[in-house]
C-alpha cells in the first residue's frame, strides 16, 4: 500500500503563476501599465468579453489538437475573475477498457477527431489598472497543465483589442517571498555549481583542436549532497545575504571552480524544488497546494472549491503584497 507521501507525490496539485504584460512591438524592456493600454475598457468588463469567448465557442488550435472553454465561472469581482475550464486534446484513436476479473474488455473508443479533455482552475486579477500586470493563476494536475492553449486563446481574443503598434506577452511570475519560504521550511539536499562552458582544466576529455566557440557548447556541473543533515549553516548565510551588494559566488567559492551558477535542490513535503541561489529574485512562483487542496474522491480532479481558495489566498498575501 502506498504511503502518505507517495500519494502526494502522485497527485501533485500545483498553482502556477504568470504575468500578462503590454509592451510595444520592438520595445522589450517597457511595459505599459493597464489603464494606458484600455483607457476606456475596465478590467471587469475585459475579462467577461474574454469568459464569453471561451464559453459561446472552444478555442482550437491551429493544428487542431487542443481545445480549450470554460466550463464554469465560479466567481467574479471587479478586479478578479475565477472558473474551471476544460482544455482538451486529439490524436491517434484510443481505447476505454475496464477490467472484469482479469480481463480488460473495451467499453468506449475515442477516435481521433474527439477529445480527451480534463477540467482546470484559472484565476485572472487586475489589483490596480495602474499596475503593468494582469495576474494569472493557473492549477496544474500531475504532470498536465494548460498554461500554453490558454495563453493561445487568450492572445487571439486581446489581439482584437489592442492597438496596432501594442503586443501582449505572458511570462513567470517572481515572488521574492516563496524562495524565503522554502529556503525556511524545506531541507537542502544538494547543492550544484554550474558552469556554462569547458574549463580549461577540462578540455583533454575532448579533441585537442577545440576553439573557443566550442568551448561554450559544452556545460560542466559540479554537484555536493547531503547525506543526512542538510545544509543548515548555508540556509542562513543565505537569509542573511544582500544579494545587490555581495553576489552569492562570492559567499560561496569552490576552490577550482568557477562557476557561473549554482543551485540547491530544496526537499519539502516530499518534493524537490531547485533554487537559483545566484538570482533568488529572480524566482518562478509555483505552489504545491496538494495537501490543502485534496481531491475529489468520486473524480479524482481536485477539490476545486478549494483550489480557488488557495489561490486567492496567494494572490493577495503573496502577490500583491510582492509585487508591483
Amino acid at each position: 500500500m502506498a504511503t502518505k507521501k507517495e500519494k502526494a507525490k502522485e497527485i501533485s496539485i500545483g498553482l502556477n503563476c504568470y504575468t500578462i504584460k503590454f509592451r510595444k512591438f520592438g520595445d522589450k524592456e517597457k511595459h505599459i501599465p493597464y489603464k494606458e493600454v484600455f483607457p476606456k475598457l475596465d478590467f471587469k468588463t475585459l475579462a467577461a468579453e474574454f469568459i464569453k469567448s471561451i464559453d459561446t465557442k472552444a478555442y482550437t488550435n491551429i493544428e487542431q489538437n487542443r481545445i480549450l472553454y470554460l466550463e464554469k465561472l465560479s466567481s467574479a469581482k471587479p478586479n478578479r475573475v475565477c472558473g474551471i475550464i476544460r482544455k482538451g486534446h486529439s490524436g491517434q484513436e484510443t481505447y476505454v477498457d475496464e477490467m472484469k476479473g482479469a480481463k480488460a474488455n473495451t467499453v468506449m473508443t475515442i477516435k481521433r477527431d474527439q477529445y480527451n479533455t480534463i477540467p482546470f482552475f484559472f484565476l485572472l486579477s487586475l489589483p490596480n489598472p495602474e499596475s503593468i500586470s494582469i495576474f494569472f493563476l493557473a492549477q496544474s494536475y500531475k504532470q498536465y497543465g494548460f498554461k500554453e492553449v490558454f495563453e493561445e486563446a487568450f492572445k487571439q481574443f486581446i489581439r482584437t483589442k489592442l492597438p496596432d503598434d501594442l503586443m501582449c506577452e505572458f511570462g513567470t511570475l517572481s515572488v521574492p517571498s516563496l524562495f524565503n519560504k522554502l529556503l525556511d521550511q524545506g531541507k537542502i539536499r544538494k547543492l550544484r555549481f554550474k558552469k556554462h562552458s569547458l574549463g580549461s582544466n577540462m578540455e583533454n576529455l575532448l579533441d585537442k583542436d577545440l576553439d573557443d566557440t566550442d568551448k561554450t557548447q559544452y556545460e560542466v556541473e559540479l554537484s555536493v549532497k547531503a547525506k543526512k543533515k542538510g545544509f543548515m549553516g548555508l540556509k542562513k548565510k543565505i537569509k542573511a545575504l544582500d544579494a545587490d551588494s555581495t553576489p552569492f559566488i562570492e559567499l560561496l567559492k569552490v576552490d577550482g571552480f568557477d562557476y557561473d551558477e549554482a543551485y540547491a535542490d530544496v526537499s519539502i513535503s516530499g518534493r524537490k524544488r531547485s533554487l537559483n541561489l545566484s538570482n533568488p529574485t529572480d524566482f518562478a512562483a509555483s505552489y504545491d497546494i496538494t495537501d490543502k487542496a485534496g481531491v475529489n474522491k468520486t473524480t479524482n480532479h481536485p477539490d476545486f472549491v478549494k483550489v480557488e481558495k488557495e489561490a486567492i489566498d496567494i494572490l493577495e498575501n503573496d502577490i500583491i503584497t510582492s509585487v508591483k
